[in-house]
């Protein structure tokens, strides 16, 4: 049987996700209400998808309006928030090292339709393939 996958994208407005750096990214009183928007959507965009048996590996994708320079790993906070979301929804049983064997989060690329608009703030996309490792 080969492995399988699952594709969860969600467009977050460009003050949503965490950055380890931005100290003001620490302070919980600002990051709780953050996580939690993370973690719901990602929950409610894996709604309804069949399980993935673990262990699995994940690719995290960040999508920005405009290129600048980024470190993909300083958006760990976002990511964590997002896959505990796919655990909420029961994408996968946890997120723990026996179940999440490899997380790979690569740099980011750039969509210009993310930028801000008159009828839209700037965005950013997420999106998380899941991968069985069997």
């Amino acid at each position: 049987m080969s492995p399988q996958s699952r594709v969860v994208s969600v467009v977050l407005p460009a003050d949503t996700p965490l950055n380890s750096n931005r100290r003001a990214d620490s302070a919980p009183y600002r990051r709780a209400p953050r996580t939690d928007a993370i973690r719901s959507a990602f929950r409610h965009a894996a709604h309804g998808m069949h399980p993935l048996t673990t262990p699995v590996h994940v690719e995290l994708q960040l999508e920005f309006g405009r290129n600048a320079r980024r470190d993909a790993p300083n958006w760990w906070p976002t990511a964590k928030a997002a896959i505990d979301g796919l655990v909420d929804a029961a994408l996968i049983t946890d997120d723990s090292d026996k179940h999440v064997t490899r997380t790979v989060f690569p740099a980011h690329t750039t969509d210009p339709a993310l930028r801000a608009t008159k009828t839209t703030g700037a965005r950013v996309r997420l999106t998380i393939t899941i991968t069985e490792d069997h």
